[in-house]
């Protein structure tokens, strides 16, 4: 190694402005800084947080020279926000949430998550032990119903967990940022971090106010869809065919499981009318939005002039029907006893052997005497009028769908719309809260979620201003 090309260390003093002096090994006998970890307690040693002046590193004899009053922090910008025509909050309207968030960052909006947290913890605490008892598996329908109830409020209690520690975070970070200089490193350090958790704080806050609303119980129910082509002829049909290749493509991106039941093709290759059931979680919370006329605007295949058509197709989500149980209370019965009449002897005819059971609630009458024992004939009784009872159930639940089918498609015509798929323009339309997408050819090939989410917001902001919460 070639002599005398390193510098030599010697015994040296780092003298801070605070007179604070540090013994060290360097090439310079002296060395003056201007902050150090005795006068700044944030300040590691890792980072130059400013260069001092020159003053002050010019003489290595003198005693370092106080250094200048910190400037006065900057003054606070006001805070500017955009508002939603449909979320914005008209003079008299009662404060819903909506898009405007809730704690000592909106101080205008006073809203205190915290005893809605403390509910979701203790009744999922609730929940818990009532699923870890042995008897809680002896009803399948309730296991299945605090299952449900399980799932939900753990994902409330884990967002009102991470919305408490933002809240903190967010508080500590602008703590520091008021006593640091407006341009050394943590300041800035400390504003990305605000951003990060001002983004936080809405997200999660915005969770816990929609648990807020009880949810419905078919949002997890598996979901029947149903497209059938409206106005346009064999160009509707065609679209019917467009429309149920993106249903089934956003399934797969959302890991659910679709299956055809029931479909009738027409000439070109489209579907006059097609019936899918879409299995997995949260099915019908997501796709109910999607019931309703949907209409298209395009050049079809079968238009040889270039002109722009204008077809439609009627799309019908229903959640899956449970099956359907009857449960006969004994106080809604009436069980009568009499002699049968007719061949037998005595062991028919002299004997309290014949049964008629009344339904109260329906005036149903149920009479057996077939057999020579009272609690034969009682058990075949019961045996009709549950029968009886299922048949009359199933019948209103047919209807009840028949007619909510019935209200969800409408007659198909084009002035029923709720969404335009516009091709020329490449436009996708929702008039139901007037959201305008220019991406049509992402959302055919299944990419929904810009429209699913608004949507699924504008219902829970609606809810919530019915709620008055």
């Amino acid at each position: 190694m070639k002599a005398d090309i390193h510098p030599k260390y010697i015994d040296a003093e780092i003298r801070c402005a605070c007179g604070n002096v540090i013994k060290t090994r360097s090439t310079k006998q002296t060395v003056i800084i201007g902050i150090c970890n005795n006068c700044h307690p944030f300040y590691t040693g890792t980072r130059s947080l400013w260069t001092p002046p020159v003053a002050w590193t010019s003489s290595s004899s003198a005693s370092p020279r106080r250094p200048p009053p910190r400037p006065p922090p900057p003054r606070p910008r006001k805070r500017k926000f955009s508002f939603h025509p449909n979320t914005a909050r008209r003079p008299g309207q009662p404060r819903s949430g909506g898009r405007l968030f809730f704690s000592y960052a909106h101080p205008w909006l006073k809203m205190d998550f915290l005893p809605h947290i403390e509910r979701f913890r203790k009744r999922f605490a609730e929940v818990e032990s009532l699923l870890s008892a042995p008897e809680a598996f002896d009803n399948p329908q309730r296991a299945q119903e605090l299952g449900r109830e399980y799932a939900r409020l753990k994902d409330l209690v884990a967002a009102g967990g991470a919305y408490l520690k933002a809240i903190a975070d967010l508080a500590e970070n602008r703590e520091l940022l008021k006593s640091e200089l407006a341009e050394s490193e943590l300041a800035l350090m400390a504003r990305e971090e605000i951003t990060r958790l001002e983004a936080e704080e809405k997200k999660f806050g915005q969770q816990i106010h929609f648990g807020l609303v009880p949810p419905s119980p078919t949002d997890s129910r598996n979901t029947i869809i149903e497209i059938r082509a409206g106005a346009g002829g064999n160009e509707s049909a065609l679209f019917a065919a467009d429309l149920y290749r993106m249903y089934s493509r956003y399934c797969e991106t959302q890991g659910w499981k679709a299956e055809t039941l029931d479909s009738s093709s027409s000439d070109l290759g489209g579907f006059k009318e097609i019936i899918f059931q879409v299995n997995g979680t949260d099915v019908f919370k997501r796709l109910k939005y999607e019931s309703g006329v949907h209409r298209v605007q395009r050049v079809p295949a079968t238009e040889a002039q270039g002109r722009i058509h204008t077809s439609t197709c009627t799309v019908a989500v229903m959640p899956e029907a449970q099956e359907v149980d009857v449960q006969i209370n004994p106080d809604e019965i009436e069980v009568n006893v009499c002699r049968a009449s007719g061949k037998g002897g005595q062991g028919v005819n002299t004997t309290d052997s014949a049964v008629q059971i009344i339904h109260k609630p329906t005036g149903m009458i149920v009479r057996c005497a077939d057999q020579r024992s009272q609690q034969k004939n009682k058990i075949q009784a019961m045996t009709v009028l549950r029968s009886r009872l299922l048949e009359r159930k199933v019948a209103e639940e047919d209807a009840k769908y028949a007619a909510f089918r019935k209200d969800q498609v409408g007659t198909g015509e084009r002035s029923e719309k709720i969404r335009t798929y516009n091709f020329p323009q490449n436009r996708v339309t929702d008039h139901r809260i007037e959201v305008t997408l220019y991406n049509l050819s992402n959302l055919i090939d299944g990419d929904l979620d810009g429209l699913i989410t608004p949507l699924m917001t504008h219902d829970m902001e609606s809810k919530l201003a019915a709620l008055q919460i």
